[in-house]
């Protein structure tokens, strides 16, 4: 049996709308005043070290909140900030789901604060139709490692994970809610939640877990919606 291992770090501020067939295009006029605007921003570190930063634009209705309508076509810029620096990572436009997508490669340097943060915003410069739309992040880099070693004669399974000050320094993370996984046949299936303390989990491998028609069995942690490293 081979077990593959995967790690993602996922720092959201909203929930995917409800997606609907009608839109609202970017550049077009439109009578909003039954609507009101929502603009979410998210940071996304990937396997390999990669950032998917992330826009979701959408109007829902004054009177039915459950009615939810992309804006497409708005152009989103993201950019990097530090005091009065403002380094651009990319522009997209929204598709029609409402969403502006730019991903950038895990071995991009971004600019830091003096405590490590790296901020971050996405923006909306604003139509004759739309009002100007901002959103900013606040991101404590990640150092997240995942490992499988038998423990006392127990397969088990090590999250490690720390962060860097402006030094370098390796600083161990606590408190942050890991969420371990396996790929199922339809979804992931949750094996365990629990905290990270002084930089290290520890979790017993179930016995007894299906893989796929090779026997291989993925195992995903996640560390979601963090306020610790995301403000």
């Amino acid at each position: 049996m081979k077990l593959l291992l995967k790690k993602h770090l996922v720092f959201l501020l909203v929930l995917s709308g409800l997606l609907i067939t009608s839109s609202i295009k970017g550049q077009e006029e439109a009578d909003m005043s039954q609507y009101r605007v929502r603009f979410g921003f998210t940071v996304t570190k990937q396997p390999d070290n990669s950032r998917v930063f992330k826009a979701e634009f959408y109007a829902s209705n004054r009177k039915n909140r459950r009615e939810r309508t992309p804006i497409y076509e708005a152009e989103i810029q993201f950019l990097n900030i530090l005091e009065d620096q403002e380094i651009a990572l990319g522009t997209a436009k929204t598709n029609k789901e409402g969403i502006a997508e730019v991903t950038l490669p895990g071995n991009y340097k971004y600019l830091k604060d003096a405590e490590g943060f790296m901020n971050f915003r996405a923006y909306f410069v604003g139509t004759d139709a739309l009002d100007e739309e901002s959103e900013d992040l606040r991101i404590r880099d990640l150092q997240f490692q995942l490992d499988l070693a038998e423990v006392d004669s127990v397969q088990t399974i090590t999250v490690s994970a720390y962060t860097k000050d402006s030094l370098g320094i390796d600083i161990p993370v606590s408190d942050a809610y890991v969420v371990l996984s396996v790929e199922g046949l339809l979804s992931r299936m949750v094996i365990e939640e629990d905290l990270v303390d002084a930089g290290e989990l520890q979790v017993e491998f179930p016995k007894g877990l299906p893989g796929d028609k090779d026997g291989n069995i993925t195992v995903f942690a996640l560390i979601e919606d963090c306020l610790l490293y995301t403000s």
